[in-house]
């Protein structure tokens, strides 16, 4: 019995893993806009990976590098304009959660390689004031490292980084959904942490959006432990 008591006092210390959703052209808009790629020039308003520049003030879709080896946004910081190196609006990826309930919401982008950053926000813009906690830097996230051991950040056992150690993951909050399949929307700038503008490398590559469900206070330590006494008592009668 003991060893059943220990298991059941262990159970609500193991959550489940992230579940990874890849930031792509099907579940992101430019501020609501359908994303259309190719060269600006031309009537786009994202570039694609051959037209792709840091200094016309749009976002880049590029095709390779990204978490898990995929497709990444690109917003570059090589103008004067250390604020919003690129003045381009918010990309908004929408995700579906299927169950109700209380969800932990993350960021993942590149994050230790090159000064790279990424403000983002659940549900409106985010701010590019840095006082206000919008933008992610590798000082304020968490590593999307697979190959740590343990892992500071658990995605689904399908998923990778292909860079391994230069992807973040910035930690948004919680979200609650009462019926299945809500959605909810993460909106994503280039805003920089370098106001100053002194860092001429500084840039936004952003992947995607992680989600974890929370467990319900009915499954919490005292809940288990008081259920393994009650147990307990009845069989000792």
């Amino acid at each position: 019995m003991k060893s059943l008591l220990v298991l059941l006092a262990l159970a609500p210390l193991s959550h489940a893993a992230y579940t990874y959703v890849n930031a792509d052209t099907s579940n992101t808009t430019l501020n609501g806009v359908t994303v259309i790629l190719g060269d600006v020039t031309n009537g786009a308003n994202v570039d694609d990976e051959t037209a792709r520049s840091g200094t016309d003030g749009y976002w880049s879709y590029r095709s390779n590098s990204g978490y898990e080896g995929g497709d990444y946004w690109e917003q570059d910081g090589t103008s004067s304009n250390g604020i919003d190196p690129e003045a381009t609006d918010d990309l908004v990826t929408t995700i579906t959660l299927s169950t109700p309930g209380t969800y932990d919401i993350v960021v993942v982008f590149t994050a230790f390689t090159s000064s790279r950053d990424v403000a983002a926000k659940i549900g409106s813009s985010p701010s590019s004031t840095i006082g206000d906690g919008d933008i992610y830097t590798a000082s304020n996230s968490l590593r999307a490292d697979q190959s740590l051991a343990p892992k500071e950040i658990e995605f689904d056992p399908g998923t990778y980084d292909d860079s391994r150690s230069a992807h973040g993951a910035g930690y948004l909050g919680q979200v609650t959904t009462t019926t299945s399949n809500e959605s909810i929307s993460i909106y994503i700038n280039g805003y920089s942490s370098d106001p100053a503008g002194t860092n001429q490398n500084q840039r936004t590559q952003y992947d995607g959006v992680g989600y974890q469900l929370v467990p319900e206070p009915s499954t919490s330590l005292l809940g288990l432990l008081g259920t393994a006494l009650f147990v307990f008592g009845r069989r000792r009668r």
